[in-house]
């Protein structure tokens, strides 16, 4: 995020993520969205483009 003068850092994956990958993101505030998240994400997308 640094290297790239982001302020937000996501990963987002079509299945789940393992009790590490979650205490790294949180340890450097990463965003992480997990199949559930995502599936409501493009969800709530769908509808918003109708």
């Amino acid at each position: 995020m640094k290297y790239y003068g982001c302020e937000t850092g996501i990963v987002i994956t079509n299945s789940y993520f393992t009790n590490a990958a979650k205490e790294l993101a949180e340890a450097n505030g990463i965003v992480l969205w997990d199949r559930e998240e995502l599936a409501k994400r493009l969800q709530e997308n769908k509808l918003a483009i109708k």
